[in-house]
């Protein structure tokens, strides 16, 4: 279900690179708030599509109310965590995504098995 439009955009970030932030603010920055984004605004839209490819299934999409009070737009700058952590992301969108479902299918799999 997408809720709205779908053109509401977010900053997505692969969790492993924003596991390498966190391990590299431990030692770089321990007290310095910091963004962990990729700069990179993508619509919800953008990710049905892409997951629907990846997973082999139409993109046709139910859609929903928008939730009241939803953030229209979302992008943080991460130069910060690139100057005080020496971090920027290395996972690109499509290939977390990737990565992402490949992983939550093979454990699907271990439990129905």
């Amino acid at each position: 279900m997408v809720f709205g439009d779908g053109e509401q955009t977010r900053d997505y970030v692969y969790v492993h690179d924003t596991v390498r932030a966190f391990v590299l603010a431990l030692d770089r920055a321990p007290h310095t708030l910091v963004n962990i984004g990729t700069g990179i605004e993508t619509s919800v839209n953008q990710i049905h599509e892409m997951l629907a490819s990846i997973v082999g299934v139409s993109p046709d999409a139910r859609s929903g109310p928008q939730p009241a009070g939803e953030l229209r737009r979302i992008a943080l700058d991460n130069g910060l965590a690139s100057s005080a952590l020496g971090w920027s992301p290395t996972t690109g969108l499509e290939d977390g995504l990737r990565e992402t479902v490949a992983y939550l299918s093979a454990r699907y799999e271990r439990r129905s098995a």
